[in-house]
C-alpha cells in the first residue's frame, strides 16, 4: 500500500503503546515501580517515550523515509516495482484500511458517547456510577486464570506464578480493549496470509504437480494426533479417556502397513490392536500433553536445523552440520522417551500408549534427513518402492480374492 494516513494513524498508536510498554518494562526492571509512595510515577516517562517513538513510526507510515513519495527521488529507480503488485503487498494494504476505518468507526462511538449531552440513556442515580468512567483490574486478575486454564489443559506449569509487585499493578480496560483489537487486527492478518498462502501453493501444486513437494506428515500429525489428543484433555477433565477414542491410534498404522506388506507380524500387531478397548477400557492421558509439546520442541530444533543448513555449509562441510543435526535430535528422541517412561512408569497401558504416541509423532514431524540416518537402509528401499496411493486398490483386490478363492477353499469348496 502506498504511505498515507491510513498507514500512518494504525501505527502511530502501535508506535505510542510500544514506547510507553518500554519505558514501563525499564522502570520495572530498574525496580522504580510499582512505588507505593507515587504509584503514578511511570505515567510521564510513559508519555514522553511513547510519544517519541509514536512520532518516529508516523512519520515512516506518511512515506518519510520512502523514496517513492520524494519530490525530487535522485537516485530511485523510476521502474521501481509497487508493493501493491505482490500478494504481500495487497494483504498488506487492506490490513491497513480495516484497521484505519476501524479506529475512526471506535473513535467516533467513544466520542459520542463521551459527549455530556450526546445521544445516549444515562439511567444513574447521582453519586451512584459514572458512565463515561473507565475501570481498572489488577495484572494478577488477568493472569492467574490464564495460568490455571493452560494447567488444566495440559498438565503443565507454562506460566510461572506472578510477584506480588507485578500481580498488583492496574490496567485500565480502556488498555485492555486497544490490545483485544490489536490482537483482532494481527490475527486477521496472520489467518489472511495462511489462507493465501494456501491457495498459492494448490495453485502452484495443479501447475506444476511434480515440482510441488506437499508437507503430509506435518498435515497428518496435526490432523491426526496432535490436535486431537491436545484437545481431549479440554473435553474430558479427569483424563480417562475410553480406550474406544484411543484405538485409532494403535489400529491405523498396523492396519495400513498389513494391507500394503501381509505379512505375519503386522497381521498379529493389528489383531493385539482390535482387542485393546475390550482389555483396557480406559487410558489415562495425564502426560500425553507434555510429551506432545517435548515432540513439537523436537520438531522446531529440526526446522532449525534445516534452516541453518546454508550457513553451516557455507563456514564448514555439510558433514559437520549433519553430525550436529544427528547429535542434537538423537539426544532430544532419547530425552523424549526416557520423559515417556518416567512418566508413566506406574502405569503399563498408559505407558505402552505414550511410547506408540512418541514414536509416530517423532517419525513424522522429525526431518528425513534424521530419519534417514537411524532407519535401515533395506527398510527404506522397501517404504520408498511402496505405491501408497494403491492402498484402497490391493486391499480391494485382496478381499476380491480371499471372498472367490481362500474362503470357500478354507470351507472344503472346490
Amino acid at each position: 500500500m502506498r504511505p498515507g494516513l491510513p498507514r500512518a494513524i494504525p501505527m502511530g498508536i502501535v508506535g505510542f503503546a510500544i514506547g510507553a510498554l518500554l519505558a514501563i518494562a525499564i522502570r520495572l526492571l530498574q525496580g522504580l515501580d510499582p512505588d507505593p509512595v507515587n504509584p503514578n510515577a511511570w505515567i510521564g516517562p510513559a508519555l514522553v517515550l511513547g510519544s517519541f517513538i509514536s512520532a518516529g513510526v508516523f512519520i515512516w507510515g506518511m512515506g518519510g523515509f520512502d523514496p517513492t513519495m520524494s519530490v525530487h527521488g535522485e537516485g530511485h529507480d523510476e521502474h521501481h516495482e509497487d508493493e501493491t503488485d505482490k500478494p504481500q503487498g495487497t494483504l498488506g494494504s487492506a490490513i491497513w484500511r480495516v484497521t484505519f476505518w476501524t479506529l475512526l468507526l471506535v473513535l467516533g462511538v467513544g466520542a459520542i458517547a463521551f459527549l455530556p449531552q450526546g445521544p445516549s440513556i444515562r439511567n444513574v442515580h447521582p453519586g451512584e456510577g459514572d458512565v463515561i468512567g473507565v475501570g481498572y483490574v489488577t495484572f494478577g486478575e488477568i493472569y492467574q486464570p490464564t495460568r490455571e486454564f493452560l494447567l488444566t489443559a495440559t498438565a503443565l506449569d507454562l506460566l510461572p506464578p506472578l510477584g506480588a509487585n507485578l500481580a498488583s499493578i492496574q490496567v485500565s480496560y480502556l488498555t485492555l480493549l486497544l490490545a483485544l483489537f490489536a490482537w483482532t487486527v494481527f490475527s486477521l492478518f496472520l489467518l489472511a496470509g495462511i489462507i493465501a498462502w494456501l491457495i498459492n501453493f494448490l495453485a502452484r501444486g495443479k501447475k506444476d504437480p511434480q515440482g510441488t513437494s506437499l508437507p503430509w506428515r506435518a498435515l497428518v500429525y496435526i490432523a491426526l494426533i496432535a490436535g486431537p489428543l491436545l484437545s481431549l484433555p479440554l473435553l474430558i477433565p479427569n483424563r480417562q479417556i475410553p480406550m474406544a477414542l484411543l484405538a485409532p491410534a494403535f489400529i491405523v498404522v498396523p492396519l495400513v502397513l498389513f494391507i500394503m506388506y501381509r505379512n505375519l507380524f503386522w497381521g498379529l500387531l493389528l489383531l493385539i490392536s482390535l482387542g485393546l478397548p475390550v482389555l483396557v477400557p480406559a487410558v489415562d492421558i495425564t502426560h500425553t500433553p507434555a510429551l506432545q509439546f517435548a515432540c513439537i520442541g523436537a520438531g522446531f530444533l529440526g526446522l532449525a536445523f534445516m534452516l541453518i543448513k546454508p550457513a553451516v555449509s557455507l563456514l564448514a562441510s555439510e558433514n559437520v552440520w549433519r553430525i550436529l543435526m544427528n547429535g542434537a535430535l538423537a539426544l532430544a528422541t532419547i530425552g523424549i522417551f526416557v520423559l515417556a517412561i518416567g512418566l508413566n512408569a506406574n502405569n503399563f497401558w498408559a505407558l505402552l500408549f505414550n511410547v506408540f504416541v512418541v514414536a509416530y509423532s517423532l517419525l513424522l514431524i522429525l526431518p528425513t534427513a534424521f530419519l534417514r540416518s537411524i532407519i535401515p537402509a533395506g527398510l527404506q528401499q522397501r517404504f520408498d518402492s511402496t505405491e501408497w496411493s494403491m492402498i484402497i486398490p490391493r486391499l480391494a483386490a485382496w478381499l476380491a480374492s480371499f471372498i472367490r478363492r481362500d474362503l470357500p477353499s478354507a470351507l472344503g469348496q472346490k
